[in-house]
């Protein structure tokens, strides 16, 4: 573990000067998400948010997850070197149309533990590990949403942003707004601008800029008795504004976006598959399946999603719900 943690402190950093000197990535730690159900769906989850991650996909559909439920993920990347650990709850304030509203508390982690601080030896003139130290990214969301109008959801969310790596950390504070409309039909269409008004994260002699990020999504559940279920499609279109050019699929100037297509299939609301691409442009293909147990008015779900990659390790994703 500690060799991996080495490897590990040395990609930092290597990356160390690009990535503080453009800040294009200050709120990366925050894109993946929270959810091996969304996930599995690529990531295109604005416009459903149904379930408790909605505090973090788009806060507007807290209002229409049925019960108080609460979700926990876990995931590793590049073998078992990055953690990844996320949570979410829900809790409803009202259940009329005139009073609907909800509100709720997420939090996503990543860390890289056993990353080696290095000395040279005054003697033999040779780099020696000194000591171990971590590098974690925390992000807490709280989240309140509310029913403006019958076919129409307002949210928002504050969220405590913390940085550290060794001795030295950050703090930040942002917020991100978003709207879930469902004007015909089953159609949804959702948008989610994180960090709105830009967050700021104050490290000792410098400050790094989160600079918003526009969440536009849609979807439609078609339900099929057929084959005993429903199909839900959805898209999503994540835009930019930090001039990442060549590593989005689509840009001009310093404008960038990225399309998230996600698939998912219920069985009489027990059983899910799912699939989804998380960018596009890239080999970034998504799966997923889930099974819900209902027992005395309650639900207990379990998700698995799986992400593939050409360049990179496969990522691993698992994550259990409780509805109450």
């Amino acid at each position: 573990m500690k060799r991996n943690g080495l490897l590990a402190g040395l990609l930092l950093i290597g990356l160390a000067p690009e990535a503080f000197a453009f800040a294009k990535y200050g709120g990366e730690f925050l894109a993946t998400g929270i959810g091996a159900r969304a996930l599995g769906m690529g990531g295109a989850f604005v416009s459903v948010a149904d379930d408790a991650t909605a505090g973090y996909w788009n806060p507007a559909g807290m209002i229409f997850v049925e019960r108080r439920e609460i979700v926990f993920m876990h995931s590793e990347r590049f073998g078992d070197l990055v953690n990844y650990d996320a949570g979410s709850f829900v809790q409803q304030l009202g259940t009329a149309n005139e009073n609907r509203a909800a509100f709720g508390f997420s939090f996503v982690r990543t860390g890289i533990d056993d990353i080696g601080y290095t000395e040279l030896d005054s003697t033999t003139l040779r780099p020696y590990v000194s000591r171990w130290v971590s590098n974690a990214e925390w992000g807490f969301f709280f989240s309140y949403g509310r029913l403006w109008k019958s076919w129409a959801a307002v949210g928002g969310s504050a969220k405590i942003l913390r940085k550290s790596i060794g001795d030295d950390s950050a703090l930040g504070i942002g917020f991100d707004v978003g709207t879930l409309l469902r004007p015909w039909r089953r159609l949804s269409v959702g948008i989610n601008v994180q960090d709105a008004t830009t967050t700021f994260l104050a490290w000792k002699k410098e400050t790094e800029t989160i600079l918003p990020t526009v969440k536009f999504g849609v979807s439609y559940p078609f339900h099929v008795p057929s084959i005993g279920g429903r199909l839900t499609l959805a898209a999503d279109l994540d835009a930019r504004f930090e001039g990442r050019k060549y590593a989005t699929a689509y840009w001009l100037g310093d404008a960038s976006a990225d399309l998230r297509l996600g698939l998912e299939y219920s069985f009489r609301e027990r059983l899910a598959l799912r699939l989804g691409q998380e960018r596009s442009g890239e080999n970034a293909f998504a799966a997923g399946a889930g099974f819900r147990i209902p027992f005395g008015g309650n639900a207990l779900s379990l998700d698995y999603a799986f992400l593939t990659n050409a360049d990179l390790d496969d990522t691993h994703r698992v994550s259990g719900s409780f509805a109450f």
